[in-house]
Order: C-alpha cells, then sequence, then structure tokens
C-alpha cells in the first residue's frame, strides 16, 4: 500500500495538484506542499482515480488551533476511510484527498456520490463546519458530501475539549453544575435530549438554556421539567462556544433516568 501511494505522488498526485491550482484560485497561502500531502496516505486508504480535495485554514482541538502532527482522518458513511492528513501548519490542514470507491472492484475503497463525510482529529470525532465548496461561500450548516472527481471543499474541523459536568437531584429538579475555567468562553449552551447518544445541535436535541459565564466560575442550571416527575428519561450536554459561537468544550453525557427493579 505504501508503495501505491508513492508511485501515485511521482504523477498523478501532482498532477491533481497542478489543474488544481491552474482552475481554482485559493485565497490562502501556505498550504502543504504536493508531496507533503502524499506522504500523509495512511495504510489504510487505498487511492483510487477519483478524489475530492478537501482543507482548512482555521480548524480546532480542545480549544485550540489543531497543533502540528495532529492527524486529520476521513470517513464514509460506512466507516471506510478514504483520506488522511498530518498537519504541518497549526491549525492549517490540506489539500488532503478523500478518495471514491472504484466500481471497477469488489472491494469498497471510499466514498461515492452523495456520501455525507465524517472527520476526526486524532482519533477524536470532530464536529464540521463547510466554508466553500469549489471557491464559493456555502450557507452555515451545509453537509460535506463526496460530489464528485475534483470538487474542492473547504472545510474547518473543531473538536472541543470534555468539560466536568455533575448532575444531581434529591427531591427537587434535576441540577447541573460545572466550573468555567476558559476564559475564550462566552456562553454556555444546555442541550437536552430524550434518547442516549445524542449529540448537540443534531435531531432530537433541544437547548434549553444559554448562559453566561458566571464571576464566581461555578456555574448551574437546574431544569424545571423534572420536578415531581419519576418517570422521564431526559440526558443532558453542556456545551460551552467562544465569542464566534464556534464549540471550545463539551461536556460528557450525564442523565437522569428511573427503572423498576423486579424482586427475585
Amino acid at each position: 500500500m505504501i508503495f501505491r501511494a508513492q508511485g501515485l505522488c511521482s504523477g498523478r498526485a501532482l498532477l491533481r495538484w497542478v489543474t488544481l491550482l491552474l482552475s481554482v484560485s485559493l485565497a490562502v497561502s501556505g498550504l502543504s506542499s504536493p508531496l507533503a500531502a502524499c506522504s500523509a496516505q495512511a495504510d489504510g486508504v487505498t487511492p483510487t482515480n477519483a478524489w475530492v480535495d478537501i482543507y482548512s485554514t482555521a480548524s480546532t482541538l480542545d480549544g485550540q488551533p489543531v497543533p502540528v502532527g495532529a492527524v486529520i482522518a476521513v470517513f464514509d458513511p460506512q466507516g471506510v476511510q478514504c483520506g488522511e492528513f498530518t498537519v504541518t501548519k497549526s491549525g492549517w490542514y490540506g489539500l488532503m484527498p478523500c478518495y471514491g470507491d472504484d466500481p471497477h472492484t469488489a472491494i469498497d475503497e471510499g466514498a461515492v456520490s452523495g456520501d455525507v463525510l465524517s472527520f476526526a482529529i486524532n482519533g477524536r470525532a470532530a464536529l464540521t463546519e463547510a466554508i466553500s465548496k469549489n471557491g464559493a461561500s456555502v450557507p452555515p450548516g451545509t453537509a460535506v458530501a463526496w460530489l464528485g472527481h475534483g470538487t474542492l471543499w473547504q472545510v474547518d474541523l473543531h473538536v472541543a475539549a470534555v468539560l466536568p459536568v455533575s448532575i444531581a437531584q434529591t427531591g427537587a429538579p434535576v441540577t447541573l453544575g460545572w466550573r468555567h475555567e476558559l476564559p475564550q468562553i462566552a456562553t454556555y449552551e444546555v442541550w437536552r435530549s430524550s434518547e442516549p447518544y445524542i449529540a448537540p445541535g443534531t435531531p432530537g436535541a433541544t437547548r434549553r438554556a444559554t448562559l453566561a459565564p458566571d464571576a464566581g466560575n461555578e456555574m448551574t442550571w437546574s431544569d424545571p421539567d423534572t420536578a415531581g416527575d419519576p418517570v422521564t428519561h431526559y440526558y443532558y450536554h453542556v456545551r460551552g462556544m467562544d465569542a464566534a459561537e464556534q464549540p471550545v468544550t463539551t461536556s460528557q453525557e450525564v442523565g437522569r433516568f428511573t427503572f423498576n427493579i423486579t424482586p427475585p
């Protein structure tokens, strides 16, 4: 697999870079060289003759610019890794090719047209912020999809730091508690769902409160809907946002639920 990637770097991938730079005017500087992009290919990525290119100039990890040496990975909906890049400039990655599936083989090498892509930084799932497609700005919330060979995406990625949150209930509403410690956080969002494993901002989760940081650093929020309700199941996340409304930190999931114990 390594030798195959190196062969592509000496020919087709370099041609891809030349064509891309001639056809699309990138209003950025400092993108890694073609050889650097090729050397970042992982053993688990199978290059094919179709790809989309993805890059960023403002990605974050734990609320800070993604560091040099961090590994960016991209996956198709089946979990097949179709691209990988090792960061060489803080906050930036790319150009990173995400390869498409080769229909002439029996294996699944990557994405097909319309597949929504997912990303990870150092193995941690990342939130995606699509900035532009083929040099044109896209609306907030645009899904990053594999749309055919040669598509160019600018996609900022964000992995928030973990915010420790406690949960308690003593005959009253459920109360969440946490400490405000990061100065870049402008607001905290409290998200709730009735099903577990639902992330903030995704279908099934609702934002129940937006709170300004407390001067005393100790933050609490009580859920009035849980008072006197012994059977409702609720699950919570707290997310710290910066002034640009980007996530800086996200809590683990905490929950309130009841269940019957059947006697033996």
